[in-house]
């Protein structure tokens, strides 16, 4: 229980950061972005922290450069977190940015290989992009629909 903890240890910043991703799950966010700041407050390199507010503030269409701050701050320390490189990449198509939120998911696709690939095609389906079989296999038309779907801002992980 992540109260409890907190209770014990108010400055234990990775409660806060778990407590923050527990209330996004319930779709309660400012308590999220509240636990996450906190936790901040406690571990300014807290990376799990910088990029879960990102994403809720992605998610929420709110403060995009803020996002854009956590989350590229996420990257810078732990450059080749999956998860991370993600969140940035879905922050720059946000913010009006394709082009580098392309190059930010081709690093993705290499790191992940074919989960990635799958995560990746199936989030362009969902979107409304008919990439083929999900097979694990990057080909020109997954490039021009997430290409497409970045200059769009779509969101490949939401519903």
């Amino acid at each position: 229980d992540f109260d409890r903890t907190i209770d014990l240890d108010p400055d234990y910043a990775a409660a806060y950061s778990n407590r923050g991703a527990s209330w996004d799950g319930l779709g309660e966010h400012r308590k999220a972005i509240d636990d996450f700041d906190r936790a901040l407050h406690l571990d300014p390199d807290d990376a799990d922290a910088h990029n879960n507010i990102a994403w809720v503030l992605f998610e929420l269409g709110e403060d995009l450069e803020v996002a854009f701050e956590h989350a590229e701050t996420a990257v810078s320390l732990a450059p080749d977190e999956l998860n991370y490189l993600n969140t940035l990449a879905h922050v720059l198509a946000a913010l009006g940015r394709p082009d580098d939120s392309v190059a930010l998911f081709e690093r993705v696709l290499p790191l992940g290989v074919s989960d990635a690939i799958t995560y990746y095609r199936r989030g362009l389906q969902r979107r409304g992009y008919d990439t083929g079989s999900i097979d694990g296999v990057w080909t020109p038309d997954d490039q021009a629909a997430l290409e497409a779907c970045a200059r769009e801002a779509c969101n490949l992980v939401g519903d």
